[in-house]
């Protein structure tokens, strides 16, 4: 699709993916040029796409990791460092040793890389909403998929640019996808449109969200014996998650620790129900009332916990609010924590907007993510 086909629509940008796709471009020398390099990047993209008039842009961050990304992540890392120590030679015993000794503490573990704040952010911040950019942005209380996905089904912005396919188990209306500002063109996501294509003709937003959690996301590892084909067949066979887990003849296998297994289908079953909440409960910011919300439009409402403490600490509106604004960095301490918990009101449907433009298969979006270069 030509980007003169979105004029007018109203965009949120996956800011801190463009950040993160500078910085691992960038030579280990040349970090501390991340936001020169950053600028450059943005602009080059901000004004193709204000060119074909689409100007309504908010670039939206990541601020805190949720407990259960982290919790996933660091099992990712420690995997990675045991196939690293199988792949080393004898030689290498002293840096094995070092190894072993840095996964029994996390702590030791990069999990949260330095481009995943925002660096310099005053500058930045205001280099964003400067005459020269007329951006808006919003720095989300944790993950910045759950707030895009958000302004969308709200109604704030018309659509996301990312290369984030978790923005689909989201539940976000209508995402951009592979922006190329050399041709001008882009891939265009709608869910609204989902239906029209027969293999999902008879797909829901339900139904869609524990397909991609089957084949493995950022708050449940892949369940082993479990691709893209065979959890789609699972899919359309049976009516939701908990009948798969029950009647499904296919061994199952979550992977809890780096080499260790869960084959007990009642825990895998609430393994999966956290990854459902961390898709479907977020706490975002709403830019209207000023306020911290949940990310509820997908319905589980069996599923509904106040005290979700695996999503993080439940935070003040004052604080959500000064985090959003760039008042204040976005790391959380006790004095951001309600004492009492917070009753969410359930959030209303809004109807994204349809388009009539071609949708590629859903299945076309679980690839790598494209190797930029700067």
């Amino acid at each position: 699709m030509h980007l003169s086909q979105l004029r007018d629509t109203k965009v949120g940008v996956d800011a801190t993916l463009w950040l993160s796709t500078v910085y691992n471009a960038l030579g280990d020398h040349e970090k501390e040029r991340q936001v020169e390099v950053f600028k450059v990047y943005c602009r080059e993209r901000i004004d193709v796409l204000k060119r074909h008039g689409i100007t309504d842009i908010t670039m939206v961050f990541d601020g805190n990791a949720t407990p259960i990304k982290t919790q996933i992540e660091i099992m990712n890392i420690k995997r990675e460092k045991i196939k690293e120590m199988k792949g080393n030679n004898s030689k290498m015993k002293d840096k094995k040793h070092k190894m072993k000794k840095e996964m029994k503490d996390p702590e030791s573990f990069n999990i949260k890389p330095e481009f995943k704040y925002i660096p310099n952010r005053d500058k930045l911040l205001e280099w964003l909403t400067s005459k020269d950019m007329s951006l808006k942005y919003i720095v989300a209380p944790y993950e910045a998929d759950a707030q895009l996905t958000y302004l969308a089904v709200k109604g704030i912005i018309d659509a996301v640019i990312t290369e984030d396919s978790d923005l689909i188990p989201f539940g976000c209306p209508n995402i951009i996808y592979r922006l190329n500002i050399k041709t001008e063109m882009c891939k265009y996501y709608s869910f609204s449109h989902l239906n029209e294509l027969e293999d999902y003709k008879d797909f829901t937003d339900k139904k869609l969200l524990e397909m991609c959690i089957m084949v493995g996301c950022d708050y449940l590892p892949n369940i082993e014996n479990l691709g893209i084909r065979k959890a789609y067949d699972e899919i359309v066979q049976w009516e939701s998650y908990t009948e798969i887990l029950k009647k499904t003849k296919t061994e199952l296998k979550l992977r809890t620790e780096t080499e260790a297994f869960e084959k007990n289908k009642q825990k895998i079953e609430r393994s999966f129900e956290k990854a459902i909440l961390a898709f479907t409960y977020q706490q975002v910011y709403d830019p209207i009332s000023q306020t911290c919300e949940r990310l509820s439009h997908i319905k589980y409402k069996h599923l509904r916990q106040e005290n979700a403490e695996f999503l993080g600490p439940f935070l003040k509106d004052k604080s959500v609010h000064d985090i959003a604004t760039g008042k204040r960095s976005s790391e959380i301490n006790e004095t951001d924590h309600y004492l009492e918990q917070k009753i969410y009101p359930q959030m209303e449907d809004v109807l994204p907007r349809k388009r009539t433009f071609k949708q590629m298969s859903v299945t076309n979006y679980f690839v790598p993510e494209p190797n930029y270069k700067c």
